[in-house]
């Protein structure tokens, strides 16, 4: 294809020509080593969502456990559960299972050391601090005016504010520059890849495509959404209807036949008032049998509640009797 051999020629595997060291600079600029920001974010929430997976399942696997004893070694359970998904990974040369999905690497291979503090640093720090803030709420350090409480406290509250500063400069020179999305990596300059550098257009083309379908998706259904409300509300009307035309012709054959001649003559007048009593009334927009205020549609007389067929008269311009399909004209109590 044409854009591989334009990948062959600027990262240096196709015969070189003139100006090649131009266009080497453009690839590594444009496309070379660093991966798209949302990935390697989302590298870190699939981590993230690895690490509370596997804490929900061990505080199933614990519910027989006395409570108490289990919140006690929470922070530490944490511990333990992130650092046995970094030591497998990152502490044996492998990317974390999140930037294996995404087909990350680290750029270049770890040292031991480095290999050391990317499992430790992140996991540590969130213990400590976890374990601190429980500390400091036992013995009310917030409150303390003097002692070592009131110093280890103003201590936590410096260093807190100041992770949280590095922390939001960091992200922000991370989307400018698309390297080191967190502090440890960019102390230790850490950063991230492409397993295949020719997967880069390949996921820039994939996000467009991505992109546009939604984009063509909704446009259909903003557009088909008014086209499919109108045909279903004239689809209902004309069941309704067609159902009360049946119901009536019925009626009609029943009384000539001599069944039911009373009945079928009130149902042909519309007086249905009569034919509820003695049973259970149910409203016929609602379908509840408890009908509250109970009210007629004018003329046919079919039992409703009063709000039901009030609301379905003040935003339906031609109502049609739910129950046997004629046309709706006011309210009689």
């Amino acid at each position: 294809m044409v854009w591989e051999d334009e990948f062959e020629r600027t990262s240096g595997g196709g015969p070189s020509t003139s100006g090649s060291e131009g266009a080497r600079d453009v690839f590594s600029f444009t496309a070379s080593l660093f991966p798209l920001r949302s990935l390697a974010l989302d590298a870190q929430v699939i981590d993230d969502g690895l690490v509370q997976q596997l804490r929900t399942e061990f505080s199933r696997a614990a519910a027989l456990l006395p409570p108490r004893a289990v919140l006690k070694v929470r922070a530490e359970t944490q511990l333990v559960l992130e650092l046995a998904v970094l030591a497998l990974t990152v502490g044996l040369g492998r990317p974390t299972p999140g930037m294996e999905m995404l087909s990350l690497k680290y750029q270049k291979e770890l040292s031991p050391l480095q290999r050391v503090l990317l499992c430790t640093v992140g996991p540590g720090s969130r213990w400590l601090t976890e374990r601190f803030e429980t500390l400091a709420s036992s013995r009310d350090m917030a409150g303390a005016e003097g002692g070592w409480e009131a110093l280890a406290w103003r201590a936590y509250w410096l260093a807190s504010l100041s992770a949280s500063v590095l922390k939001t400069v960091n992200l922000c020179l991370f989307f400018r520059e698309g390297r080191y999305v967190s502090l440890t990596e960019r102390a230790l300059g850490v950063t991230k890849t492409y397993e295949d550098p020719r997967i880069i257009r390949s996921a820039a083309l994939g996000f467009m495509d991505d992109h546009l379908f939604w984009i063509n998706l909704y446009d259909f259904v903003t557009d088909m959404t008014p086209l499919a409300t109108t045909g279903l509300r004239r689809l209902k009307h004309f069941g309704t209807s067609l159902a009360g035309k049946a119901r009536r012709f019925g009626s009609k054959r029943l009384a000539a036949l001599g069944w039911g001649a009373e009945a079928g003559g009130e149902a042909a007048e519309g007086g249905s008032r009569d034919h509820v009593e003695g049973r259970a009334v149910s409203c016929g927009i609602c379908g509840r049998e408890s009908v509250a205020s109970l009210s007629y549609a004018h003329p046919c007389g079919c039992p409703h509640c009063y709000y039901c067929l009030a609301t379905h008269l003040a935003t339906v311009g031609d109502l049609s009797c739910k129950t046997c399909g004629r046309k709706v004209q006011g309210i009689a109590r």
